[in-house]
């Protein structure tokens, strides 16, 4: 059976992730061509994106030998990450956008497979309420979109000209990967001595 505690953890996660998502995915290319007015900025962005998830993909499969310890190294470049969109005097906003878009991408993607996966093992262990649990999380994630829209939308319509201040809410938003912490764990895999094990099995 499926433990409460242990599902409330992807109930946050789905939540908190569509929160962020949505004005990452939005707001951050809409600020990319409000800066530059170029379209082939913003389309090299987009693209750039794209490749950038491909490649952190591969993350994935390099690091089942010490997974615990890269969960946190990309928790800890993804909130960091974002500290960049604070202060524009070091660097330009399109720079800084563009590597903490880059940094959120590789980060988040390893750990967003990594979190469905246990996802689908937590349901599994309770057959039974599958259907139930996959609503849920359709539930939560929507929630999550749907609330970070009408928060974009309400600062767009009522106060259009501090509208670029939302990036200064990112770094306090990202603090949602902490999550990630808890619902992208791995089982160990404990290592057998076949040769040892296997005259032990017999008898």
């Amino acid at each position: 059976m499926i433990k409460h505690n242990e599902y409330k953890n992807y109930k946050q996660y789905f939540f908190l992730s569509q929160l962020f998502y949505m004005p990452f995915s939005i707001l951050l290319p809409i600020y990319i061509f409000e800066i530059t007015k170029s379209y082939t900025i913003a389309g090299i962005y987009a693209s750039s994106l794209l490749f950038v998830a491909v490649f952190a993909n591969y993350i994935t499969k390099v690091s089942n030998r010490n997974w615990s310890a890269t969960a946190k190294v990309l928790v800890a470049a993804f909130i960091v990450s974002s500290l960049l969109l604070l202060d524009h005097s070091l660097v330009s906003p399109v720079f800084a956008i563009f590597s903490f878009a880059l940094i959120y991408t590789i980060s988040s993607t390893p750990l967003n497979i990594q979190a469905l996966s246990n996802f689908l093992e937590v349901i599994d262990r309770g057959s039974k309420d599958r259907i139930h649990f996959w609503l849920n999380r359709e539930f939560y994630i929507y929630t999550g979109r749907l609330s970070s829209l009408v928060i974009i939308l309400a600062f767009l319509l009522f106060f259009p000209e501090y509208s670029m201040y939302i990036l200064y809410a990112f770094p306090i938003i990202a603090l949602y990967s902490i999550t990630y912490l808890k619902v992208s764990k791995r089982a160990e895999v404990k290592q057998v001595n076949v040769l040892h094990d296997i005259p032990n099995a017999i008898r």
